[in-house]
């Protein structure tokens, strides 16, 4: 059943889509856009590409399983079986989408690091590319917690990107989740990692981010998980540092301005002034109170 959802005027000026559109010659844009009226509440759908195509595109003359490739090729779309059938979600949709309560609640299963069905690069066309399952998947829960596959396994692989529009690596879900310190909650961090991606964040600047983050987090302060991290878009903080390449407490500068001789004026009569690793007050002397 078709469902009124929400686009936004960015939609019509995505240059990856369009490009992609114009690689495959095949209507994307239109179907994409189709395709969010055929999701449930969390953004998930039956991979079937007859009944789809009625929803998204019924007047075509196109094979709307090449249209459902193409996009998951890209990583627009994600692809996931459960006891022997096939579905789809899209991975921001949590980003565009706001969904009325009253919607009746998801009755298609969730997606996660073992169900997802990956994809080898594609090389000329993403349509023609067929899709295969990652070694010893489809064995039942003989391979279960041996962590075999793992990185493969943990979402779709989109085709390398064109160096003029993206500087993400094909690999970037492998890179981000290996330098990453603190390791918790793999899948919803990756389909994060896939939606800012599609929003247009630079590999750079991400990967610049953490490397100031890791050097610059106070040993006392736990790690952010790395959901967290993306969702805050903690990557374009900007903290102090020192030479030695660790934050500075505000103690720590108060001490080195008074090594250099910097004044802030008379301290009224009776304070002391009290440091703490985080603080400087300034608090009544003993017996001036």
């Amino acid at each position: 059943m078709a469902r009124i959802r929400t686009i936004k005027p960015e939609f019509f000026r995505h240059e990856v889509l369009y490009e992609a559109e114009r690689e495959e010659n095949l209507p994307l844009r239109l179907a994409y856009a189709g395709l969010w009226t055929a999701c449930d509440r969390e953004g998930r759908f039956a991979w079937s590409p007859r009944a789809l195509k009625l929803d998204c595109l019924p007047y075509d003359d196109v094979d709307f399983s090449r249209v459902l490739d193409a996009l998951a090729s890209r990583g627009f779309v994600l692809k996931y079986e459960v006891d022997g059938k096939e579905y789809g979600c899209i991975p921001s949709w949590g980003d565009h989408q706001i969904i009325n309560n009253r919607e009746q609640e998801s009755k298609l299963p969730p997606i996660n690091e073992n169900n997802i069905l990956t994809r080898e690069p594609r090389v000329d066309d993403a349509c023609g590319t067929p899709l295969k399952r990652a070694q010893g998947e489809g064995k039942g829960k003989e391979l279960e917690g041996k962590g075999k596959e793992e990185t493969r396994a943990s979402a779709l692989l989109p085709a390398e990107p064109e160096p003029a529009l993206d500087d993400w690596p094909a690999d970037y879900r492998i890179q981000f989740w290996t330098k990453y310190p603190h390791k918790v909650g793999k899948p919803k961090a990756l389909l994060k990692l896939d939606r800012i991606r599609l929003r247009g964040v630079s590999w750079r600047e991400l990967m610049d981010g953490l490397d100031r983050y890791m050097r610059t987090k106070p040993p006392d302060r736990p790690w952010l998980n790395p959901e967290t991290f993306i969702n805050q878009e903690r990557w374009t903080d900007q903290p102090a540092e020192i030479a030695n390449g660790k934050s500075e407490s505000l103690a720590s500068i108060a001490q080195r301005q008074a090594a250099a001789g910097i004044s802030f004026g008379p301290r009224p009569g009776g304070l002391r002034v009290v440091e703490s690793r985080d603080d400087v007050r300034m608090l009544p002397q003993a017996g001036s109170e």
